[in-house]
């Protein structure tokens, strides 16, 4: 059995939920919720940390950084494997943004139009500098609003597009419980780069500025390029 030592209840649903739209198979592993970084710490101090993972948030910016710091908050051993949610667990809830816009219309109705509007600006889930205050001020208004089973359904190929620390995390566990993981890193290597390239032409202003010249002489704009993407 393969334990999983999170922060708390609302981690232990989120990656519950995740685990089964990744196909995980849950019955291998347990969730153990244990009320913050301290308490993870002070258990692993007492009870060891043999055939566990660790989950918590962090808030630097790319994933190396993230475990080295989480590995020197908690005083973990060497040879036990860290993870991080970047810079929360909820900023995971974004990475498939059409189930979430769902899940979000069956709440707030007409409203979710201008939700979209914000999930539609949203590219890399672990840029999001506040995504707690973000889900609660605009889509779920109250903590009670939120089943977190609606994310049974994610997409997990485009979320591990959007997020890399939920990638690199999923991955982990799957490894750790034997779990051929050669087929999901090929769609990711096929398709992140046109993905991230994609969403770099959107973002070039003006619109006309002259992004690529073929050998013939065309020139193309970043407009031009946007249907090719």
């Amino acid at each position: 059995m393969l334990n999983i030592l999170v922060e708390g209840n609302m981690d232990k649903e989120i990656i519950y939920s995740i685990f089964l739209a990744a196909q995980i198979p849950v019955n291998k592993l347990k969730i153990v919720s244990l009320g913050g970084k301290n308490a993870i710490k002070r258990y692993i101090r007492e009870n060891g940390a043999e055939n566990s993972l660790v989950l918590i948030d962090s808030d630097k910016i790319n994933i190396p950084d993230s475990k080295l710091e989480a590995m020197k908050q908690l005083d973990i051993p060497s040879g036990v494997e860290v993870f991080c949610a970047i810079p929360t667990i909820e900023a995971w809830i974004f990475a498939d943004k059409d189930l979430l816009l769902k899940e979000t219309t069956k709440i707030r109705g007409k409203e979710s139009i201008k939700i979209n509007n914000t999930l539609e600006r949203i590219f890399m889930t672990d840029e999001i500098p506040y995504p707690k205050q973000l889900l609660a001020t605009m889509i779920f208004k109250k903590s009670k609003d939120i089943d977190y089973r609606f994310l049974e359904s994610m997409d997990i190929e485009k979320a591990c597009l959007r997020s890399n620390s939920l990638r690199v995390f999923l991955k982990g566990v799957s490894t750790a419980l034997g779990i051929d993981t050669d087929k999901h890193d090929e769609f990711l290597s096929r398709n992140i780069s046109t993905d991230i390239f994609s969403n770099l032409i959107k973002e070039i202003m003006p619109s006309d500025t002259i992004v690529y010249k073929a050998l013939d002489g065309t020139k193309f704009s970043a407009l031009d390029m946007i249907p090719m993407c």
